[in-house]
């Protein structure tokens, strides 16, 4: 949840006046963001009372001059109170931290009534052994993140997840001093050109993995770009898939009132963006797989030209966008366009036949990242399982496989891309029940569609046939059902696998 400007901030000085932070921010209590439409604002209520401890043992400082409250006293401000342990600032973990959260009800003429959010060091929790306060929290915070004493830093976002972590978001000006600034308008000016990407993290930019299927573009997203599903937006792209399900669309719904009013859904472009915007600090992603099975140039629409970044990784354009704008920056007018900390990552398998094509205007917008097709024995690899039933390890077929495909593709166009990926069966898709209705069926029905006399014993002339075959065999399944010739290579295939195994299990030793 974004929190109000500067009101968790440390290490700041306006010239000539003291500054100090009021310490809150209202709970969704104004016609633009109400409780019940906001999500964050639910998540944080929900850990509140999840992590609540009695109110006899809080007390915090509120109103003009700091006047001590306890929250067992008749008629007290403060409504509900948590302690946190798990408490992470831009995902780094304080330990031995504990934070208290405060949900008090203001006392003010002005604002008689409204719900806020209390998060100052002013916070104490007393049990019977020891006393925490957030005052202590941001020292051991400091210390841990490497922060001098008068730092200057703002705390931007809270959050709650899983009901019991917490989460700051915070910009860090300068590690090792305080920040003068002229006047709160200047503060404010700076501020501003922090939202607007002065602290942004950069490099975001459009990469298309593309490969045979099973290559491991999916996995080679997890593990060399992301693999936290709170910085993602996944999606898929399919022939039905339209530009009101990528940015969003406007549906009806009824308010509380049961009345029907008409809203605006995002899509996973639209959200991931407002993520992205408002988290400065963190590098998000928008997947989409199998990109070239939807018709992605009108699936983008105007997005399209977002897709031109500077070098910091910035749209070099702008759209208008009134839907969009509004969701993102809660104003409609201003242009939209790709932060620098947003990455989109699309994946393509090579081989789709009857898919949509991407036109060179649209690839020249990408970055092209070939996944490479290797059956290697190293740690976590699987080339070397027997696929069960045989005597054939699953590297030693599928590199038999690829060569004949490449053969053929020598003749017939296109065929090379039909050829069977590092990942294309998983090593529980070996297994007897699995591996012909998987690989051998993909075999029969595409790769070797027209030339199955290559790969499949002659006497067989269904699909049926070889699958009964294979499953009923008591001797090596796959010698059953494929040509001698092909089995054969498979076999010194295997032989020079596990001798490879072999070498590299000698070599740990």
């Amino acid at each position: 949840m974004k929190i109000d400007f500067a009101t968790l901030a440390f290490g700041y000085k306006i010239k000539g006046k003291g500054s100090t932070p009021n310490w809150a921010t209202a709970l969704g209590q104004n016609k633009d963001h109400k409780i019940n439409d906001d999500p964050e604002i639910t998540e944080i209520l929900k850990g509140v009372v999840y992590k609540s401890v009695s109110l006899e043992k809080i007390s915090v400082k509120l109103g003009k001059g700091g006047k001590k409250v306890n929250g067992n006293v008749e008629n007290s401000p403060i409504l509900l109170a948590a302690v946190f342990s798990k408490v992470y600032i831009n995902s780094t973990y304080i330990t031995n931290g504990k934070f208290i959260l405060l949900i008090t009800r203001d006392t003010s003429e002005s604002h008689l009534g409204r719900l806020r959010l209390k998060y100052g060091p002013s916070n104490t929790y007393k049990d019977d052994e020891e006393s925490y306060s957030n005052e202590k929290f941001f020292k051991e915070a400091k210390e841990q993140l490497g922060l001098a004493e008068q730092a200057c830093w703002f705390v931007t976002d809270i959050d709650i997840l899983n009901q019991d972590e917490l989460h700051f978001k915070a910009v860090i000006v300068d590690s090792k001093k305080t920040v003068e600034y002229a006047d709160k308008d200047e503060l404010h000016k700076v501020w501003s050109l922090k939202n607007n990407n002065l602290f942004r993290m950069k490099d975001g930019r459009n990469i298309l993995l593309y490969g045979v299927p099973g290559s491991g573009k999916s996995y080679k997203i997890k593990t060399e770009y992301c693999d936290n599903e709170r910085y993602m937006e996944r999606v898929v792209f399919h022939p039905d898939y339209t530009y009101s399900d990528f940015v969003g669309q406007i549906l009806p719904r009824l308010n509380l009132d049961n009345k029907l009013e008409y809203v605006f859904l995002p899509g996973p472009f639209t959200r991931i963006l407002k993520k992205a915007y408002n988290d400065s600090q963190n590098m998000y992603y928008l997947i989409i797989e199998e990109i070239n099975r939807g018709n992605a140039p009108a699936i983008f629409g105007e997005v399209f030209q977002l897709l031109d970044r500077d070098s910091d990784g910035f749209s070099e354009y702008g759209i208008s966008n009134y839907e969009m704008a509004n969701e993102v920056f809660r104003n409609p007018s201003q242009l939209v366009k790709i932060p620098s900390n947003l990455t989109i990552i699309a994946t393509m398998n090579t081989s789709d036949q009857n898919v949509f094509t991407l036109d060179t205007a649209f690839q020249r917008r990408w970055k092209m990242k070939h996944i490479s097709n290797k059956f290697e024995i190293s740690e976590g690899s699987h080339a070397k399982d027997l696929i069960q039933g045989t005597k054939i390890v699953w590297g030693a077929f599928a590199t038999v496989i690829n060569d004949l495909i490449v053969d053929i593709s020598l003749d017939i166009s296109g065929v090379g891309d039909k050829r069977l990926g590092v990942y294309f069966a998983k090593i529980n898709e070996l297994e007897s029940d699995v591996f012909p209705e998987k690989v051998l069926k993909y075999l029969w029905d595409d790769a070797f569609r027209m030339e199955k006399e290559n790969i499949f014993d002659e006497k067989y002339k269904s699909l049926e046939d070889i699958i009964e075959t294979y499953e009923s065999s008591s001797e090596d399944k796959l010698k059953s059902v494929l040509k001698t010739s092909v089995y054969k290579k498979m076999m010194d295939k295997t032989k020079e696998f596990l001798t490879e195994s072999n070498d590299a299990e000698e070599n740990k030793r």
